[in-house]
């Protein structure tokens, strides 16, 4: 019989609301602690990204943001899959409390990922000046590959090592590394090289001093969080074939999740210009504003499912899933409704030249906020154990967004690389809930969606009237005016109708710590 097939007493499924409010509260107050992470490092990353536009222009700024997107390319094979693979083993040894196993997974998880870096990153250092002559046409783009190269395997090594603590169920670890000091150091070190006149030399070498710091950080953290990984007399047992195995499979999974989100910066460098890179840099940048919330719950949620499928219960993970699900979609909403509004505003801040990028910005928006609906529903596939499942959707969907973005870029530039890109988000999420409710017979949506669908349409026709009704003032205080005015009426409408009662578990927990400050 397989373990999803035991049956529930009716008794079982009336608690079910109350079983999982210990786990409910655990994710709000993860997601609360990632959310508050989120907004300072989105701002962080956002303000810097805005200064190298300032600074260098959509020219250069195209060139970096290339750069990046092979250095991400590089980190994903490099970390040979662990950024899953780790996280559910010390999700999994965590929980039945195997120290040794549990500090084997972690040595691994910084290790591997950073020897893998070295090998990689040594040969993109010696392909650079070929890759930016040959492939991209682009001479400047060689020197941002060697600097970059370098960073490399303490990036990969940063990213598997920070998402592995929050298999301890918390995400202020991650937060701490990823979103406030690896970002202030880049900002600052951005700052003030790019001030002395390193220009775009400067910038990378900031990215690659602020990882190095920042590994140091993470290794710090490990041990904080988990002290036999610093004691000598907790000998680690290495189950590295086990780990590899499940792990392997993986780095297929999120070299088609990369295509899926970064497929079209690249054929945007191949086929245009480095301006327009560059202003497509800026609006995808912008666009991750919309999934704050999101990336807040999922960093939380992964490491439950991976708890509760190992135990066998499937009614508290349908239930949290659902309950997650509705959180991300009426929260990412309201962020939608302001792209929608205020998209000039926010772009203009990176020069005049980018307020061409408003309508590829809603579209790119559209389809994250489709994706948040969904409420992470691909790392139910991974953390259940079905990753090949996940493999399959994802490649599936690659082939679409390569496809469209062969044939949109060249017409339409900009705009066919931000419609190729939301259609395959969209698709790739709606996809993996198809595959979720085949699999495990459980699904995240619920009629609760058309309460945040109704309250955004309000909202967003409040915010067409103030648009068309505001004197032109300038773009921050434009921008300020017209968010607050939308998520008031938004908050207000969802106030008005009836709340789950999870939901009202949630709002009591929020009032009595605020009750307690």
């Amino acid at each position: 019989m397989n373990k999803f097939e035991k049956k529930v007493t009716e008794s079982q499924i009336l608690e079910q609301p109350l079983a999982i409010n210990h786990e409910l509260e655990i994710v709000a107050k993860g997601a609360g602690i990632a959310f508050s992470g989120k907004v300072i490092g989105t701002g962080v990353k956002f303000i810097t990204q805005v200064f190298i536009a300032r600074l260098l222009g959509s020219k250069l700024l195209g060139i970096y943001s290339l750069g990046i997107v092979i250095h991400e390319v590089a980190a994903l094979f490099s970390r040979i899959g662990l950024l899953h693979g780790a996280l559910r083993y010390v999700s999994i040894h965590h929980g039945m409390e195997d120290s040794r196993r549990l500090k084997g997974v972690l040595v691994y998880a910084i290790c591997l990922p950073w020897l893998g870096g070295l090998i990689i990153g040594t040969g993109l250092f010696l392909t650079s000046g070929y890759v930016a002559r040959e492939v991209f046409g682009k001479p400047e783009l060689a020197l941002v590959l060697r600097v970059f190269s370098i960073a490399l395997p303490f990036w990969a090594s940063i990213i598997v090592t920070a998402r592995s603590t929050t298999g301890f169920q918390t995400t202020k670890y991650l937060v701490y590394i990823k979103e406030y000091f690896q970002p202030l150091m880049n900002l600052l070190l951005v700052v003030v090289l790019c001030s002395i006149g390193l220009g775009l030399f400067g910038a990378t070498l900031a990215w690659t001093l602020s990882v190095i710091l920042g590994l140091a950080i993470a290794i710090y953290f490990v041990g904080k969080i988990f002290p036999p990984f610093l004691q000598k007399d907790v000998k680690p047992v290495f189950e590295g074939k086990k780990l590899i195995k499940y792990s392997l499979p993986l780095v297929f999974g999120e070299l088609l999740v990369f295509i899926l989100f970064r497929v079209d910066t690249l054929m945007l460098g191949y086929f245009r210009s480095a301006s327009e890179v560059g202003v497509y840099h800026a609006l995808s940048q912008t666009s991750l504003i919309v999934i704050i919330f999101y990336i807040s719950f999922v960093n939380i949620f992964a490491p439950f499912i991976a708890d509760l499928f190992n135990k066998g219960e499937k009614e508290k993970m349908s239930q949290l899933f659902k309950d997650v699900a509705r959180w991300n979609f009426s929260l990412t909403m309201p962020l939608f409704l302001i792209i929608i509004i205020g998209g000039q505003d926010i772009l203009h801040l990176f020069g005049p030249d980018f307020k061409i990028g408003w309508i590829p910005l809603i579209i790119l928006s559209a389809g994250q906020l489709v994706s948040a609906g969904t409420g992470g529903v691909s790392l139910m596939l991974v953390m259940s154990g079905h990753q090949y499942l996940k493999v399959f959707g994802d490649f599936a969907l690659v082939v679409t967004n390569v496809s469209l973005n062969i044939f949109l870029i060249p017409k339409w530039g900009i705009l066919g690389a931000a419609a190729a890109t939301a259609i395959s988000i969209a698709g790739v999420s709606l996809l993996m809930v198809i595959l979720v409710y085949r699999t495990l017979n459980i699904h995240p949506y619920s009629w609760s969606y058309l309460k945040a669908i109704g309250a955004g349409a309000v909202a967003a026709i409040i915010g067409f009237i103030i648009l068309q009704s505001l004197p032109s003032i300038h773009p921050i205080p434009s921008l300020m005016f017209k968010a607050a005015t939308m998520i008031l009426a938004y908050i207000a409408l969802l106030c008005l109708m009836h709340f789950e009662e999870s939901d009202k578990f949630i709002l009591r927990k929020i009032r009595e710590r605020l009750i307690r400050l």
